[in-house]
């Protein structure tokens, strides 16, 4: 689609995220490449607008203290605080991330007149809650989908599952190519075999040792527990496997982890939160998200960029990001010992670890670039903006 050549004097878009930390990861690219053709606003709780307006190619960044929590109070301080300024700037579109700051945007935009009003999920908070707390937090998404014109999610068969629980219609949902969020960026996650020697020297991991990796926030849902039990029992019989912990700990597991395994405690590598993950990659030989819940699993097409395979879930999400059998295996949630056993065939057999990593990389290239998913993105604003 062609786009008027007055189009970024006369369109303006606002991104609004509950914490920076979304903008940075997600949506950086799609920001630079649409601020060439439309005016663009961030509005998120950071610490310094400034140095994010920078890095996000000098477009216009607002502070609004949001919090992840619900407290009421702020967050209609919040809410206000978006009125005011939804109504001052008149914007085309608003776009927004993340439940909670999800249904405050809908609600201002909805209020302020705001004729295109997008939110994207990410993964449902609900989809692993019971009695009313998953009644609460399901029926907040319906009401996110009902103020919102459009919805996007990150994966084909996440949007199977929201208009399967009856989210949203299939016609008002759309996906990215063939998902993720902000695709993968292929010069930054690649084999590095520098990266790889010296943090296996810092960590005392043998050339021929494998890892077996984890990278994410450490919560519960992501089935940690069953990692460090699938572990304990790997370790008895194979001393050359490490496992590598990185992400913040939200819920002390790093206690609970290291009770578990407590006779390999000194083969578990604890790393708090990182901004190079590529590096830890490229330390590992086999990803493992053993979750209960996930929107995409972006992890698993940046670690298959690294040319490395994952085990992981066969959930909705993560089914869109291995290819079974070809760039890992899919094991059904919760079940400790088809996650030992698939951890053992790649532990197992070198020639399978670097076909499949080799094919899952092959698979990224051709359809989870940033590239790819930023164009989509572009593409996906044009038709928004000009269909009429």
């Amino acid at each position: 689609m062609t786009v008027p050549s007055d189009a970024k004097r006369g369109k303006n878009i606002c991104f609004v995220a509950t914490i920076e930390y979304s903008i940075v990861v997600y949506l950086v690219n799609h920001i630079k490449a649409m601020s060439k053709l439309y005016d663009i606003t961030v509005i998120t709780n950071t610490l310094d607008p400034v140095k994010l307006s920078e890095l996000l190619g000098s477009v216009k960044v607002i502070h609004i203290p949001f919090e992840r929590k619900i407290f009421i109070k702020k967050d209609f301080t919040a809410l206000c605080g978006l009125i005011r300024h939804f109504r001052n700037e008149k914007y085309d579109a608003v776009h927004s991330l993340m439940p909670k700051t999800g249904l405050l945007v809908m609600l201002a935009g909805v209020i302020c007149g705001i004729p295109i009003r997008i939110h994207t999920f990410t993964g449902q908070v609900w989809a692993t809650k019971t009695g009313v707390r998953r009644w609460f937090l399901l029926n907040m998404d319906r009401v996110i989908a009902i103020l919102a014109t459009n919805i996007m999610t990150d994966s084909h068969s996440q949007k199977l599952f929201i208009v399967k629980n009856k989210v949203v219609s299939d016609n008002k949902v759309s996906v990215l190519s063939h998902g993720s969020i902000c695709g993968v960026d292929t010069r930054k996650f690649m084999r590095d075999i520098a990266s790889r020697s010296l943090l296996r020297r810092k960590y005392f991991i043998g050339k021929s040792d494998i890892v077996v990796l984890y990278l994410g926030r450490m919560t519960i849902d992501k089935g940690l527990l069953d990692l460090a039990q699938a572990y304990n029992r790997i370790r008895r019989d194979n001393a050359n496997v490490h496992l590598m912990l990185v992400g913040p700990d939200e819920q002390d597991l790093k206690s609970k982890i290291t009770h578990i395994c407590s006779a390999y405690a000194d083969k578990i590598h604890f790393v708090d939160y990182t901004n190079e993950p590529e590096k830890y990659m490229n330390c590992g030989d086999i990803l493992c998200l053993p979750s209960y819940r996930e929107g995409f699993g972006s992890v698993i097409i940046e670690a298959a960029c690294v040319g490395i395979p994952s085990i992981a879930t066969r959930i909705y999400g993560i089914t869109d990001a291995i290819e079974d059998n070809v760039t890992g295996y899919l094991y059904e949630v919760k079940n400790i010992d088809d996650l030992i056993s698939n951890i053992l065939r790649l532990v197992n057999n070198s020639e399978k670890r670097i076909k499949m990593g080799i094919a899952a990389r092959e698979r990224v290239l051709r359809l989870f670039t940033k590239e790819i998913v930023t164009k989509e993105m572009v593409s996906y604003y044009n038709k928004l903006l000009y269909q009429q």
